[in-house]
């Protein structure tokens, strides 16, 4: 979300590759009073909703169950949520029900100016539709670290403008991998011993 809205990836490219002449076209408009929508309000979802707090961005979100004890609102649905914000969050599972979710009419509602960021799986968004989104101008950005398929094929993205594309490593972080180790061995454990497990896959 950093990189993409405030260009901080092309920044570094203008920098590197000696296109430092004018800093007029790399302004951008703060996300402190931004809107920011989340797909899905899991532990995820949740996690991310307190963090765009603290740069003064405006959460709701939406999914298909209520969470009462939520403290951020709830839109009426996906279409009004992508609508009223600037910067939609994907982090929802990945099932036959979110099968390509973010489709053409979520992604023009999010807009010209809008940010599509998605942390979640590829399969969630139509990629097609986003791709072609961003080529004709109708969204604005997007900040993808999962895709429809991995390895994603570099043409597919080499005439897509306003991206920030990374290679699937969001939790990739020395702190992260071996908590998921623990907690998969855990989860075995408790498993094998008829024991209720630490976090069960939701059906």
């Amino acid at each position: 979300m950093l990189g993409a809205w405030r260009r901080i990836v092309a920044g570094d490219k203008m920098v590197r590759f000696g296109g430092w002449k004018s800093t007029a076209k790399m302004q951008t408009t703060s996300l402190a009073g931004r809107k920011v929508g989340i797909v899905g309000l899991g532990d995820i979802g949740a996690a991310i909703a307190r963090r765009c707090e603290v740069f003064g961005l405006e959460v709701s979100w939406w999914g298909p169950r209520e969470k009462p004890q939520a403290p951020w609102p709830r839109a009426a649905s996906l279409a009004d949520l992508a609508a009223s914000c600037d910067i939609l969050m994907v982090a929802c599972l990945a099932n036959e029900e979110t099968l390509g979710l973010i489709s053409r009419p979520v992604i023009d509602a999010l807009g010209p100016e809008g940010l599509l960021v998605n942390v979640s799986r590829g399969k969630v968004v139509d990629e097609d539709a986003l791709i072609e989104a961003l080529k004709a101008g109708r969204l604005g950005m997007a900040a993808l670290d999962v895709f429809q398929t991995e390895p994603t094929p570099p043409s597919r993205w080499a005439d897509a403008p306003n991206t920030v594309l990374t290679p699937h490593t969001a939790g990739a972080t020395s702190g992260a991998i071996p908590k998921m180790v623990a907690l998969t061995r855990e989860n075995l454990r408790r498993f094998f011993a008829g024991e209720p497990l630490a976090n069960p896959v939701v059906e």
